[in-house]
């Protein structure tokens, strides 16, 4: 990446900074976004933003389209660990919540961290761009978006009225 956009370290550490920082800052958006239109319009949305900003990020020559695709990473992302919490609380006991948001939460942390490493292999064994390999990624986001279109149902309908009666209560303090 830092040879293929002639970076320093500092422009390097900003595609990091700029995706970490959005990320955190869209947590609390994308709560009221997904109260609002529900699991599945949101993980539609933001799976097909992901796609498209992973093909952006590795098909660009310029840093600048870099940096706007990582932004874009970022708001995409987002919304998994969002919507993954409205599926525990809407489709687990609630004696499970702890658990299953626990083990969510391990294995949200741990997949990058696992991934990381074949990927390096498959780059550097079978001798492919970086992205070549970035762009299988964001391929396979596109198989999400397609499970996401047709296997996700609106039932998060109660969500969204459970939002919708606790909205005037929150926003009026």
């Amino acid at each position: 990446i830092i040879a293929t956009w002639h970076l320093d370290v500092l422009q390097f550490s900003n595609l990091s900074t700029a995706y970490y920082l959005t990320y955190g800052i869209m947590q609390i958006p994308v709560g009221l976004i997904v109260g609002r239109y529900g699991v599945r319009l949101s993980l539609i949305f933001s799976s097909l933003l992901l796609v498209v900003s992973t093909l952006l990020f590795a098909n660009n020559n310029y840093y600048s389209l870099a940096l706007i695709a990582r932004v874009l990473m970022a708001i995409a992302s987002s919304f998994a660990f969002i919507c993954l919490f409205v599926l525990v609380m809407n489709c687990f006991a609630k004696r499970h919540h702890g658990l299953t948001i626990g083990l969510s939460q391990f294995i949200t942390t741990m997949g990058p961290l696992l991934a990381g490493g074949p990927l390096i292999v498959v780059i550097h064994h079978y001798h492919v761009a970086w992205q070549f390999a970035i762009d299988c990624v964001g391929l396979f986001g596109l198989v999400f978006f397609i499970l996401a279109f047709f296997l996700f149902t609106d039932n998060d309908s109660v969500s969204r009225k459970k939002y919708s009666e606790k909205k005037d209560e929150f926003l009026s303090w």
